[in-house]
């Protein structure tokens, strides 16, 4: 495009170095004034003359060249000055020793010197519609000393605020150059860390609010006189906090809790935050006002808010985020502890009862060899001890074998489990040594016997009791849970979501799972009634706040610092007020195991007692019907049954008692005369013998 231009348009040639005289005028690049691109490779060059005792003050009004980072070698402009009694250039204008290029307007220029050149340069490529220029000479009379004064951009109503450094820039004109100094109006003092660099500009480091506050001036003098210009600095409080503070966080009852149709969560941690908030960032009055905490979107898990702290975002607040009581530092940043933690909970499915108890069902009817061993040697204690006693005690132990065997083993065996009921006891003196051995073996072989079988029991209650070590363990993804569970080498599942992590450990996919105690009671609901609390882990873990770019100053931190030392007692409360931990049973699960083997809401117990219920009903009823069937039967075939019929009243039992009574005098008195009758019939024939000897003796002469 440039090079078409170049053909078509009107060439405006240079006219070598102008100078000019006038007190005003316009400086144009070649082609301007018609609307054309000024041609390439030109030097053109313009010389202002400036009369002794007076200033030139150029000023661009419009400026389009070709575009370059550095304008060497490019199209560009330059501005220099040539004072009086130099031989050379003094130097060049505007701060720009390489001259101007592109379409930014250069500065206002103003010189006292004897001349001031301007050039302009085009090279062999591309052009641009060039520039407009207009000067004007001033004289001293007609002109003030003092161009600027106030911000490096001339304002002179400034506002900043407490603690920030400013600089006054006080610009003067005329030959030879003014001098500068600086003053209040008001007639207090310039602060006392203020910088006076004798160039023109004013530099206070930190400003104070508000005994800054107040009219400053510049006074600029030479041999023709003074001038004096004023600007009014207004300095405010410094507050404390953004006006906006941003927020990075995740929902976690209870300590955040995100709310439908509402921006501001509910839970701990916003409580807490609009307290602190309030106490150290209060009303700034002077500045933008109440600091505002803007929650926004919550992120969706604990990793997107710890990756956004390490990002170097621009947030202000993070929560809540763990770590320890006496931490100060999270990731490089702020961090202050606002609560601890009660501990780190094991939840865990429950055990059924009805498998509980066939498990101890199993387990002791697993024992058998030793039940075994012990009948066998009380078998064989009860026959040692018929063979030993038969011969002296023929009544309770029968010499015949099936007999004696039978009544020895049933003294071995009551002997062995208790001292024996008194209906069998030996009574030959070996026998009863042997007694004596058998009750102390007796003792040991069912101590081992229930010792085994408690054993057995004890094995059983304390299987129920989780241990971490190799257990598969479910815990929130990067979390503090997370690395106990590493911790006692258990192998733990990371899980982004809650109910993703309850169903696991419903499935029983899962021996446990490590939630802390807070969390674990706001989610309490989502959780089946069969799990429980299997144990309380204590660990040094609180909850708190990652401050950082703005609400991280000294200042912040002592007043976040104090706060939460000051107010621990309302902090307890709001934890308090908002949180149902769950808490350690006060049973362990082998106790609870234990109670609930007859627990009536199980399957088990209730199988049981309807079948024992059943089979009693059972054996009454057929005991029944034998007894009105045998009696109706032998009625009708009896009339001696008719007779005893007092039999089948509530005496019965007591004449039936006396009867068998009744039939053992009998039989005891049958025997008594049988025995006295035979004796009496000796006695008789022994008479009658010792008769006929003594009466043939007396016969004889």
């Amino acid at each position: 495009v440039s090079a078409c231009m170049l053909y078509t348009q009107k060439p405006f040639p240079c006219d070598g170095v102008q100078r000019l005289y006038q007190s005003e005028g316009t400086i144009k690049s070649p082609g301007f004034s018609e609307g054309q691109n000024y041609q390439t490779e030109l030097t053109c060059k313009w010389i202002i003359i400036v009369p002794m005792g007076s200033y030139v003050s150029l000023t661009f009004k419009d400026f389009a060249l070709e575009k370059s980072k550095t304008c060497e070698h490019y199209d560009n402009v330059t501005i220099v000055e040539r004072c009086t009694g130099t031989s050379g250039i003094s130097g060049t204008l505007g701060g720009r020793a390489v001259g101007y290029c592109g379409t930014f307007i250069p500065p206002m220029i103003n010189s006292t010197c004897k001349e001031l050149h301007i050039t302009f340069y085009s090279d062999d490529s591309d052009t641009a519609s060039g520039f407009r220029a207009k000067y004007k000479i001033y004289k001293d009379s007609d002109s003030r000393m003092i161009t600027c004064f106030g911000d490096k951009d001339c304002n002179k109503q400034l506002t900043h605020t407490a603690t920030e450094s400013f600089t006054f820039h006080c610009r003067v004109q005329g030959e030879p150059r003014p001098r500068r100094s600086f003053a209040r109006v008001d007639g207090k003092s310039l602060p006392a860390d203020a910088i006076d660099d004798n160039n023109g500009t004013l530099t206070i480091p930190r400003l104070r609010y508000p005994d800054d506050t107040g009219e400053y001036v510049c006074v600029a003098n030479n041999k023709y006189g003074q001038d004096f210009a004023t600007a009014t600095l207004e300095v405010i409080p410094k507050c404390h906090c953004p006006p906006n503070i941003t927020t990075n966080w995740f929902h976690s009852p209870p300590f955040v809790i995100k709310e439908k149709d509402n921006d501001h969560p509910k839970g701990i941690f916003p409580l807490l935050i609009d307290k602190m908030i309030d106490k150290c960032c209060g009303n700034c009055s002077k500045g933008h006002g109440i600091s505002h905490v803007r929650y926004g979107t919550p992120k969706e898990s604990l990793n997107e808010v710890k990756y956004t702290i390490s990002s170097k975002q621009v947030v202000h607040l993070s929560f809540p985020i763990a770590g320890k009581e006496t931490d100060e530092e999270y990731k490089g940043e702020y961090y202050r502890p606002l609560f601890s933690s009660p501990g780190v909970a094991v939840l865990v499915m429950k055990e059924d009862p009805s498998k509980s108890a066939r498990a101890i069902l199993n387990s002791v009817l697993s024992t058998w060899p030793v039940l075994l061993l012990t009948l066998v040697m009380a078998w064989l204690a009860g026959i040692a001890m018929w063979a030993l006693d038969t011969w002296n005690n023929p009544d309770e132990f029968p010499r015949a074998f099936h007999r004696g065997v039978l009544e020895g083993f049933w003294w071995a065996f009551v002997t062995m489990t208790t001292v024996g009921y008194g209906d069998r006891s030996p009574k030959g003196y070996i026998s009863r040594a042997f007694a004596i051995v058998w009750i102390l073996v007796g003792l040991v072989v069912i101590s081992i016997t229930t010792g085994v079988i408690t054993t057995s029991l004890t094995a059983i209650t304390l299987s129920t009791n989780l241990k971490l070590y190799g257990a598969k363990i479910g815990a929130m993804e990067n979390s503090t849970e997370y690395r106990i569970g590493v911790k006692k080498n258990s192998k733990v599942f990371e899980f982004i979501e809650f109910g993703a992590m309850f169903r696991a450990l419903e499935d029983r996919t899962l021996a446990g799972i490590l939630l802390d105690s807070f969390v674990a009671g706001a989610y309490r609901g989502q959780i089946s009634s069969h799990v429980r609390v299997n144990k309380i882990i204590s660990y040094d873990s609180s909850y708190g706040i990652v401050f950082r770019d703005a609400m991280s100053s000294r200042e912040l931190q002592t007043c976040f610092n104090n706060y939460v030392s000051g107010k621990k007692s309302e902090i307890s409360t709001i934890v308090k007020d908002n949180t149902s931990p769950v808490k350690e049973p006060k049973k362990s699960a082998s106790e609870e195991v234990t109670a609930g083997l007859f627990d009536t809401k199980t399957q088990l117990y209730k199988n049981v007692l309807f079948s024992c219920i059943g089979m009693l009903a059972f054996i009454s009823a057929c005991g029944l019907i034998w007894d009105y069937g045998y009696r109706r039967h032998f009625r009708k075939n009896s009339t001696e049954f008719d007779e005893l019929a007092i039999l089948a009243g509530p005496g019965y039992e007591t004449v039936k008692a006396n009867m068998e009574l009744l039939d053992t005098l009998m039989q005891e008195v049958q025997d008594f005369n049988d025995v006295w009758t035979e004796k009496l019939d000796e006695i008789m024939k022994k008479h009658d013998v010792e008769y006929n000897r003594f009466s043939q003796q007396h016969a004889r002469p």
